[in-house]
């Protein structure tokens, strides 16, 4: 199947009368997006003319690597094919070379409450993609984080105003597409107000629809305003609207009724990756995949394995077959991801990168309290510290915990998991220093450990100085804090504008 020239159709007529000679096979393997595993490509990857492939951290060694790659992979295809990314900055990034721009991510950008910031912050990940050979990008998050025990969401959220999320959502979604990728929103119908994870299991909300309407729902209707191509599904289960105990993924009433009737979208719905527990657990891949479609996505993410996914696909060939899935309505999906590849265009290209990552690092860093006056000065201090934090909730520690570097002091290091001081002998310095520097780290509620950690040092919590370089809502767990700043993202600018407004040198 060559489909090179859908670059140069122009009359859509004629891209309907092609589609609607494909085989089952090729129309159905073309709402199917891919990953494997490896930084090359493997052998009979496109042994189905598959309509996108989606890259992860697995798949990424440097920049030429990854460049030779996306170009192998299209010519592997033999045209012009989806290729996808989470690369949403701050947590949740794919791709993260040491001559890449360091983004603080959405919370942070959501701190400065500036339009402008985000829509730059979106056209700089959008562009360096661009120069990589992606055209997708799966991003913005545009979960509003009702809920502070959320445990994947957090900082990966503009925050808990869903008219803020909104603004801020449509212009780092414009700034992605000036860049030269797609956009696509997520996760529909919301994400924020679970306390549990879809990659682990399927998580209720007892949220009606006007409570939807109402909070969850504004951001989504935004950017379906501002023609945002796609909406990514979340794997939800909302028993209020749907009785039968389906995720969202699978919801005929939720994507259909809610999504396309009511919200009017007319662009190209994804699935999350279906390999995800919040599907697996009830459902075979095959039979999850098939419901899928029925339910109205357009495009469908077959993370895993190769076998379930070729069963998978053979299960929805054999549904089109017999009459169960509707081919014109797969023929239509087809048709909308083909003219949102064509519609595609960058445009602008902005220059000063690290000038506006290190602008928006700056705005963002917010002091909550300082009840004691700790903050703006230089004087003696000793810093506890993660000596490693994490890029998501679910990688190990590995990422260079940066706010000792930047300060200079003293530190005193702790395990992540467990809160313990990696040299507790160091401790006898906390009597003496006028400032001691808690640098803590959570992606939703705060650690047991680090918990631990802190309530031990409460007899010197009046030259504390607790700095979260994550989740905003650690203050929650420890009221008994006088002083406390926000940094949002723990990368190497948070850090630097953190040190120096802590030391007064900004």
């Amino acid at each position: 199947m060559n489909l090179n020239i859908y670059g140069k159709i122009m009359n859509i007529e004629l891209l309907k009368i092609y589609i609607s000679k494909l085989s089952d096979e090729d129309l159905v393997s073309g709402l199917v997006m891919i990953d494997f595993s490896g930084i090359t490509i493997p052998d009979e990857l496109f042994n189905r003319p598959y309509g996108g492939v989606i890259l992860f951290g697995k798949n990424i060694r440097n920049r030429e690597q990854l460049s030779t790659l996306t170009k192998d992979l299209r010519e592997a295809a033999k045209r012009d094919i989806l290729i996808g990314v989470d690369q949403e900055g701050g947590n949740v990034i794919r791709i993260n070379f040491d001559d890449g721009v360091p983004l603080c991510g959405n919370m942070a950008i959501g701190a400065s409450d500036s339009e402008d910031l985000a829509f730059k912050n979106g056209h700089i990940i959008g562009r360096e993609l661009w120069e990589l050979g992606f055209n997708l990008n799966f991003a913005p998050c545009i979960d509003v984080n009702s809920n502070p025990l959320n445990p994947i969401i957090g900082t990966r959220s503009f925050g808990e105003d869903p008219f803020k999320v909104a603004k801020l959502g449509k212009a780092l979604a414009k700034g992605l597409e000036t860049g030269g990728v797609i956009p696509c929103a997520k996760h529909f119908p919301g994400h924020g107000d679970t306390e549990f994870d879809t990659h682990l299991t399927m998580p209720k909300s007892n949220k009606t629809l006007k409570e939807l309407l109402s909070c969850e729902l504004i951001p989504f209707a935004e950017l379906i305003n501002a023609e945002i191509p796609m909406i990514m599904t979340s794997h939800i289960c909302f028993p209020s609207i749907d009785d039968g105990n389906l995720p969202a993924t699978l919801s005929k009433k939720i994507l259909g009724g809610i999504l396309r009737q009511k919200l009017n979208f007319k662009g190209v719905i994804v699935t999350d990756s279906m390999a995800m527990k919040g599907v697996i657990k009830r459902y075979s891949y095959g039979d999850a995949a098939e419901k899928a479609l029925e339910a109205g996505n357009d495009l469908l993410l077959l993370c895993g394995d190769k076998k379930d996914r070729e069963k998978a696909v053979d299960t929805i060939i054999k549904s089109v077959k017999k009459g169960r899935l509707d081919r014109k309505s797969l023929e239509n999906s087809f048709l909308k991801i083909e003219l949102m590849k064509s519609n595609l265009r960058s445009s602008v290209n902005i220059k000063n990168r690290l000038s506006i990552a290190e602008e928006t690092a700056k705005k963002s860093i917010k002091i909550v309290k300082d009840e004691n006056d700790l903050i703006g000065k230089k004087i003696s201090t000793v810093v506890i510290a993660p000596e490693k934090i994490k890029k998501s909730p679910h990688s190990p520690p590995t990422e260079i915990s940066w706010l000792p570097y930047f300060m200079e002091d003293e530190t005193i290091f702790f395990d992540l998991e467990t809160g313990d001081l990696k040299d507790p002998g160091k401790e006898k310095k906390l009597e003496t220093t006028e400032r001691i520097i808690l640098n803590l780290y959570a992606i939703g509620k705060l650690p047991e450990g680090q918990k631990k950690l802190a309530e031990s040092l409460r007899r010197y919590e009046d030259k504390i100085v607790a700095v979260s370089i994550g989740s905003p809502y650690m203050l929650l767990d420890l009221p008994w804090l006088k002083t406390y700043v926000n940094a949002f993202s723990g990368n190497k600018l948070s850090m630097k504008h953190t040190a120096a407004k802590i030391n007064g040198t900004e």
